[in-house]
Order: structure tokens, then C-alpha cells, then sequence
């Protein structure tokens, strides 16, 4: 399954099961990691890329 499929049924599910803050911050991440990875299959993803992704996602925030 690609990414992209993923994060929007992975989100859809939490629209309707989850508080509104917890979902747009679900989305917010998922979203950003589905442009980056979005074509890719979900097992065709490294652990390499994730920690990159993050460490991009949070350069220019403090650690919380």
C-alpha cells in the first residue's frame, strides 16, 4: 500500500475517534510525510528516511 492511501485512512479513521486537536496534529504530521513519501509503498520505507523526516519536521523547535 503507498503512503499516501495510508495516512488518509489512518486519518479518517481518527476524524471520527479522536478529539479534533489530537486529529489536526495526527494530520499535520501525516500529511507533511505523505508529500515527502506519498508514492512510496509503506514497506519500502527505511528507518533512515523516518529519523530524517523528523529531524526536518522539528529543526526549529525546542523539544517539546
Amino acid at each position: 500500500m503507498q503512503v499516501a492511501k495510508a495516512v488518509e485512512m489512518y486519518l479518517e479513521h481518527h476524524k471520527s475517534n479522536s478529539k479534533s486537536c489530537t486529529y489536526l496534529n495526527y494530520a499535520f504530521v501525516l500529511r507533511s510525510f505523505s508529500k515527502c513519501y506519498g508514492e512510496k509503498e509503506i514497506d519500502s520505507i527505511s528507518t533512515e528516511e523516518v529519523i530524517t523526516f523528523l529531524n526536518h519536521l522539528t529543526v526549529k523547535n525546542g523539544q517539546s
